[in-house]
């Protein structure tokens, strides 16, 4: 059970609100938990207005892909099969954060949100990531689980670093996900069709 919730579930933020928001729950549990434990955030962002992700979903998911020294991240597919939500658990300070106070107040455990915009977030990786790209890319011609992309790539990548490439994939539409036999499945996804 996570010790925090942001909830953009039904709004439509832009990224950057969205981010700020993010941040500041962010190190405001991590300085409430201390050295005792982790805190847990569970960010609900909602499947997007297509039911595949939506921007807050995949911009949320794509910036803490970059930032795993200072946290961990476990998308909601692998933790109870629902992509509508993302848990976070912080480690250390992301370095560059600013706090920007509240225009209004809010629940200690709880922030929720106001409606606006949606705005389009654009994916980067290092190019070094590159190779392991296209081989998860080629080894995904055939539907595959986490866990066998796992193995395929032993050593390769860090587990988290991993996970987080496929998942970036993903928002790129790159690779696309189904179930079938109860598990989540990852195939490259075939722009002819």
């Amino acid at each position: 059970m996570a010790d925090y919730t942001l909830d953009f579930h039904g709004t439509q933020p832009s990224w950057l609100e969205a981010k700020q928001e993010f941040l500041d729950l962010y190190h405001r549990a991590l300085r409430q938990s201390g050295s005792k434990r982790r805190s847990r955030i569970d960010v609900v962002h909602g499947y997007g207005s297509t039911g595949e992700g939506g921007v807050i979903r995949d911009s949320l998911r794509d910036f803490l892909a970059t930032r795993l020294k200072y946290l961990e991240y476990r998308p909601g597919e692998v933790v109870d099969n629902n992509s509508g939500h993302t848990i976070v658990i912080p480690r250390l300070p992301i370095p560059g954060y600013e706090y920007q106070r509240p225009q209004r107040s809010r629940d200690s455990q709880h922030v929720s949100r106001s409606p606006s915009v949606p705005q389009k977030s654009t994916v980067r990786r290092a190019s070094s990531n590159r190779v392991v790209e296209n081989e998860i890319l080629g080894y995904c011609s055939e539907s595959r689980t986490m866990h066998e992309i796992h193995l395929r790539l032993n050593g390769r990548l860090g587990q988290s670093q991993l996970s987080a490439l496929v998942w970036s994939l993903i928002a790129e539409r790159k690779l696309i996900t189904r179930t079938s036999n109860g598990k989540l499945v990852f195939r490259s996804h075939n722009k002819s069709t």
